[in-house]
């Protein structure tokens, strides 16, 4: 094959040079290529189907023929007919390209017509709505602009007529009481001792959970015992504290006695005050009463003059723990008289600012007394109240130490960091991990002992870390509050929320007085009667529209009579 195809290629170039070839017909064509096998198209065929040009049956197409010239310049023919041919087969190649691209561009414009003349037709119709409902709306406007000047217009008139006879000025509209953030009910109507709460749909869901945990701290109280005492009972089941609440129940219901009631609508205690009992694993019973006033009446009356009936119940070494309030008192004098240890001292703190007997529980200075500096005048102070108020009493108004007045915050509650290991969400006696110094984090030596104050390093921040495990400055401690006071929003609330609204503040109120005064008296709907104008006839005579003038100008002092109109 490469010798035919060859050996006609070379008669080819003898005809003459590349500069001296002119274009021949098919006719001369024909005569020069008597000896050549190929005639026409069929012959074509079959000559190079017997090559081995191309496959018997495969379609004869532009890049089929392309490959065959390309294939056939890799014969021996002379430079001149190997690169007409090649150029033949590149034209045939680009024109193969064309028509395709072609073909190609004249399907997808076929496609995509349809669908850019629906886009564009959805663009004109919305332009048109868009055009109609602004001028719609221009529309609406100016006949707004309209109706309300004509209403200014109608009020102004109504104003002049009104005043002559109008003497008393227009009182102001009052807000509505103020509610405190509730829940609805979920349960059955509440019991007729529970205070009524209202509920405002405003709330906000933390608000609302804050609220709960409020209603159930006003129904618990809490007994301690000693877990060595063997007196206190030991069967803590829930069959065994079942049978403990009923015992409870019917012990206090002997005790009570009618005359002694603490309710008007019922004098006798209900038979089931207690309606849960549940022990807590630090050795304590905690208390679920069916009533804020149930639990109210057992905490200041039962358990502190009725020891004997706890005892009997819980064990000889039981004591009733009451709720604290924790707050903290800046700035406190403490060089002089005043110690926090000396009953009479916090004694005299409530009598200063009003408070009850006892709202003080106890109070301690934060810092030691030996890690003092000499000759400190002031030092914080750490202090307990018995009820939200004492301690929103505290908190709302200028209070007074030592003659001095003291700034006082509420303790803020933070996460739980083991003193031993160092690690979050435990304390030390529940601890099983290895100790840990919380200066250096060593595992060697205690904090007292460390040597290594210098090069600090923190336990749960690791190798890197550049601050003591107790830094309030550690970036796992502020994430750790962070997520404590997402779940507990009462860390940004300045007061202990109660049933009175400016409890549930998220910043504090500025006090009025220096010393507290009583808690701010909820506002009163309700105003002073307005005096009634006499009423006119409907067609009254000129001496009864004169007398009726003279009456209304007689209750408004320093009053002018108005010019008696011209005609009636």
């Amino acid at each position: 094959m490469s010798r035919s195809g060859g050996g006609n290629a070379s008669s080819q170039g003898k005809s003459g040079t590349p500069g001296t070839l002119k274009p021949l017909s098919r006719e001369e064509i024909n005569a020069l290529s008597v000896t050549c096998p190929v005639k026409n198209v069929d012959t074509a065929h079959t000559y190079l189907e017997a090559k081995g040009w191309i496959l018997t049956a495969e379609p004869y197409d532009h890049t089929k023929l392309a490959n065959i010239l390309h294939s056939v310049t890799q014969c021996k023919l002379p430079p001149e007919a190997t690169a007409a041919i090649r150029a033949v087969a590149f034209i045939l190649e680009a024109d193969l390209i064309k028509a395709q691209t072609s073909t190609i561009t004249s399907a997808i414009t076929n496609a995509i017509s349809p669908i850019i003349s629906s886009i564009k037709e959805d663009r004109d119709k919305a332009k048109a709505f868009l055009d109609a409902n602004e001028i719609q709306r221009a529309n609406d406007t100016l006949s707004l602009q309209n109706v309300a000047s004509a209403l200014s217009n109608s009020i102004d008139a109504l104003n002049k007529i009104s005043k002559p006879l109008s003497p008393f000025p227009a009182l102001p509209s009052s807000p509505n009481p103020p509610t405190w953030p509730s829940l609805p009910p979920r349960h059955p109507p509440p019991h007729p001792r529970n205070p009524p709460f209202q509920h405002n749909p405003a709330a906000a869901p933390e608000l609302a959970r804050v609220h709960q945990r409020v209603i159930q701290d006003a129904r618990t109280a809490l007994i301690q015992i000693d877990s060595k005492d063997s007196s206190a009972p030991s069967d803590r089941s829930p069959a065994g504290l079942a049978k403990l609440r009923s015992d409870f129940n019917e012990m206090l219901t002997r005790r009570m006695d009618p005359d002694l009631g603490m309710y008007e609508d019922s004098p006798a205690f209900p038979t089931a005050a207690l309606r849960g009992l549940h022990y807590l694993k630090y050795g304590a019973f905690l208390l679920d009463f069916d009533s804020a006033d149930s639990a109210r009446y057992f905490r200041d009356t039962i358990a502190t003059e009725d020891s004997l009936l706890i005892q009997t119940l819980f064990g000889a070494t039981a004591r009733f723990k009451p709720k604290s309030y924790e707050l903290i008192i800046k700035f406190v004098p403490c060089n002089g008289s005043f110690s926090p240890s000396d009953r009479s001292h916090l004694d005299t703190i409530e009598r200063d600012n009003n408070l009850p007997n006892n709202s003080i529980i106890s109070a301690s200075w934060i810092k030691p007394l030996d890690r003092r500096r000499l000759n400190q005048a002031f030092a914080h102070l750490k202090l307990s109240c018995s009820s939200r108020t004492a301690a929103n009493t505290l908190l709302r108004e200028k209070i007074y130490i030592d003659g001095r007045v003291v700034k006082v915050e509420k303790e803020i509650a933070h996460p739980l960091r083991c003193s031993k290991c160092q690690h979050f969400g435990h304390t030390r006696a529940d601890c099983k991990n290895q100790p840990a110094c919380s200066q250096c984090a060593s595992t060697e030596h205690s904090a007292t002992d460390c040597v290594n104050r210098d090069t600090p390093r923190c336990v749960s921040c690791g190798t890197n870390s550049n601050h003591p495990s107790s830094s309030r400055k550690c970036p796992l401690f502020i994430k750790k509050c962070e997520e404590l006071t997402a779940r507990r929003p009462e860390n940004r609330m300045a007061y202990f929320p109660t049933e009175e609204e400016w409890t549930w503040s998220f910043s504090p109120i500025n006090p009025s007085t220096p010393h507290p005064p009583n808690p701010p008296a909820p506002f009163s709907p309700l105003l002073p009667p307005r005096p009634t104008a006499p009423t006119l006839t409907s067609s009254p005579s000129p001496s009864q529209l004169n007398n009726a003038i003279d009456e209304l100008i007689s209750h408004t002092p320093n009053a002018s009579r108005p010019s008696p109109p011209t005609t009636l």
